[in-house]
């Protein structure tokens, strides 16, 4: 049977490239074609978000209006309000108009009429007014007003705070409430619900009133508890307080992001169906009746090109789309707020650069570069391919010499990820073997793959935490145990210590008798570990003492632990022999851990730390400063502190006394300390006191302990 034909390396990188150049085209293609499809509904969503978000502050606005007359209603029918109590009413509407900042009047107006079957028939003669409204000044003063029928007409008399600000009289029927058309419509209607305007001049008269308030108002009946008609409140709310809210949501949406977060300037505005301006677009546009109606709607002597393309687009039932204004296109979005409105439409505008300004400046540089990159293919293939046979030849070379026994290490670089993969794995191979043939026979260890590097002598400088362990008396107790018990005795306290050690992130350096030496922040790096030795030094204590108190329970002689800390930078790695290595720390911090630890003995303490230990954990453990000690083999003298578990009136004693004690101050020292006879580091500063009363130290005594044992 033939063999079955197999295509080469060079025969596949041809096919490949050429595959290649094929879907790159292609996805050009996919990839602008589907950015560009998704910018644009990402962009309709957001406009569409901007525009629900303003219209739910206009809808909540307007709400505000609504309840407040839903509330003079429901307080007439259940007499919470009495129609003809004039001075209850007008209180009642002030508190309406001083509990909601966002109302500018509240307004009820009375007429007897007459309900039938046609509707409500007003009846001449006993028509009033009352109304509470918002000053338009700075302030936003609250003001009242009332309109009656007197002798000559209607009287019109505003107050504030108590006090009449203007009494006017006008001529029989001028001025009349009920004729305003905010009463008439409610009545002809005569609806349960509340009826919204457009935007007109306030019938406010006087110094707070006139043709430059503009509002939008509610009107509702009300009726008595019985169904009869009480007259009609109007609730206005002012233009001024719509523009704002318009103008804030175009200014928030411009910290709305696009596609690729960057800032979206959306422009807001409020329209109605004939594309008429209701908010203002520019700062010199003003209100004027609109031609052919009687709306009220702005004039814009300066409305940007791209604002009145978008009220021509208005009545377009798409809701929105593309326009083009000077030359630039905008997407715009329309949102109609027909409930409670007079047609009213807000529309949302933004560049289309906003969106598509980054996609099209990438796909101007992707295509210039388009050329570079199939230059760069076809060379890269071809160098790709020279590369990977040369990545293989070295596989089989490295093969064949493992076949032969030969794992000396060989410097291999392969440019495939894969193919340097699978070289490091076989050096990795080889690494392990040579690392176990230095304690084991080679033949024994030929499948060892466990180890990726190949341990060297050597080390580094580091700051290290550094404990050293002891305890006290052990040698003399030991001679008296077997071997056996002796061994399991060791044992129990070295499982004790390496789990206090290990839970606080320590490494156990070696175990030298009945000692044990750790350190932190070695081999791997380890946060606070100052603090985090503090923590496993009062943990060994607390174990070696449960395990020294079971033992003296059972008539064994009774020990106690003693450990020394010390922070310093000292050298870290690896010592010993080429073939026999210990990974260690060495260095004048590791000898001063050792000496502090011997310290113990003289002051009678369980913990003894350095300086370094203690401004680092000062804010966490509890410290006693001890003394200043030149250590054995050290001019140089050192402060050292007692760990303690708990801070105990007793080691401020100790230390007020010790400040004594070295501003020669012996005899006060001395009564503070023979004041804690039961505190071992006190019975020792006590002792040197009376020898110092006895004879006391040279001139040149710096108060500094030099210790003469190790």
């Amino acid at each position: 049977m033939p063999p079955r034909a197999r295509l080469t390396l060079n025969q596949v990188f041809l096919l490949t490239l050429v595959g290649l150049l094929i879907l790159l085209s292609l996805l050009f293609s996919v990839l602008f074609y589907g950015t560009s499809q998704s910018i644009l509904q990402s962009s309709e969503r957001l406009r569409r978000e901007v525009g629900a978000r303003l219209a739910n502050q206009i809808l909540s606005f307007r709400a505000q209006a609504e309840m407040v007359a839903g509330s003079v209603q429901s307080d007439m029918q259940a007499d919470l309000i009495h129609v003809y109590d004039q001075d209850g009413l007008e209180t009642a509407l002030y508190e309406l108009v001083l509990n909601h900042p966002d109302i500018a009047e509240v307004t009820f107006t009375h007429a007897d009429s007459i309900t039938n079957d046609s509707g409500i028939q007003i009846e001449p003669g006993n028509h009033w007014q009352v109304s509470a409204y918002r000053s338009l000044d700075s302030l936003g003063r609250i003001v009242t007003r009332r309109v009656r029928q007197g002798s000559g007409g209607q009287i019109v008399v505003t107050c504030q705070d108590g006090t009449c600000l203007t009494t006017q009289t006008y001529q029989a029927g001028q001025n009349d409430p009920t004729n305003h058309r905010t009463f008439t419509t409610p009545v002809e209607l005569n609806l349960d619900r509340p009826i919204w305007t457009d935007l007109h001049h306030s019938e406010l008269a006087g110094p707070e009133g006139g043709t430059d308030r503009i509002e939008v108002t509610v009107m509702q009946v009300v009726r008595g508890a019985g169904g009869g008609f009480l007259g009609v409140v109007r609730v206005g709310l002012l233009e001024e307080q719509l523009n704002q809210i318009v103008a804030e949501s175009g200014s928030a949406a411009m910290d709305d992001a696009g596609e690729a977060g960057n800032p979206i300037h959306h422009t807001c505005f409020l329209c109605d169906l004939q594309g008429r301006l209701i908010t203002p677009v520019t700062p010199r546009d003003y209100l004027a009746v609109s031609p052919g109606s009687d709306d009220l709607r702005i004039v814009s002597p300066g409305m940007p090109p791209q604002i009145a393309a978008a009220l021509a687009k208005v009545g377009d039932t798409s809701g929105g789309g593309e326009i083009t204004a000077a030359g630039t296109k905008y997407l715009v979005t329309f949102v109609p707020l027909m409930h409670h409105t007079q047609d009213w439409v807000l529309g949302v505008l933004a560049p289309e650069n906003e969106y598509f300004g980054k996609l099209i400046e990438t796909r101007k540089q992707l295509l210039e570069a388009a050329a570079v990159v199939i230059v760069v293919i076809l060379i890269g293939g071809v160098l790709t391919k020279q590369a990977l046979q040369s990545g293989l030849s070295r596989l089989l070379n490295v093969t064949a010499r493992m076949q032969k026994l030969d794992f000396a290490a060989v410097d291999s670089m392969a440019p495939f990820r894969d193919v340097q993969r699978v070289l490091d794995s076989l050096e990795q191979a080889k690494t392990a073997i040579r690392a176990m043939g230095k304690y084991v026979p080679m033949e024994l260890v030929r499948d060892q793959y466990e180890m990726n590097r190949e341990p060297v002598l050597g080390g580094e400088i580091r700051e290290l935490s550094i404990m050293f362990t002891d305890i006290a008396g052990f040698t003399t107790v030991a001679e008296t145990l077997d071997p056996d018990m002796l061994a399991h005795g060791l044992g129990d306290y070295f499982s004790a210590m390496a789990a206090a050690i290990h839970e606080h992130s320590g490494t156990i350096d070696k175990f030298i008798g009945d000692a044990v030496m750790a350190i932190w922040n070695a081999p791997r790096p380890c946060e606070n570990h100052a603090i985090k030795a503090c923590a496993a030094a009062l943990a060994c204590t607390q174990a070696a003492r449960r395990l020294f108190d079971a033992a003296a329970k059972q008539g064994m002689t009774a020990l106690h632990m003693r450990c020394g800390l010390n922070r310093d930078r000292v050298i870290v790695g690896n010592f010993g022999a080429p073939d026999r290595i210990n990974y260690t720390a060495l260095g004048d911090g590791v000898n001063l851990a050792s000496r502090l630890e011997s310290l113990n003995k003289v002051y009678g303490t369980a913990i003894i730390v350095s300086e370094s230990i203690h401004q680092e954990a000062s804010a966490t453990f509890c410290f006693r400063l001890l003394d200043r000690v030149a250590v054995v083999g050290k001019r140089q003298d050192v402060k050292i502190y007692e760990l303690r578990e708990s801070p105990g009136d007793e080691a401020a004693k100790y230390e007020s006394a010790l400040a004594m004690y070295w501003n020669r101050d012996f005899t006060a020292a001395l009564a503070i300390l023979e004041m804690q006879p039961g505190d071992p580091p006190s019975a020792v500063l006590a002792e040197r006191c009376r020898a110092f009363i006895a004879h006391s130290p040279p001139p040149e005594w710096d108060g500094v302990f030099r210790a003469m044992m190790k």
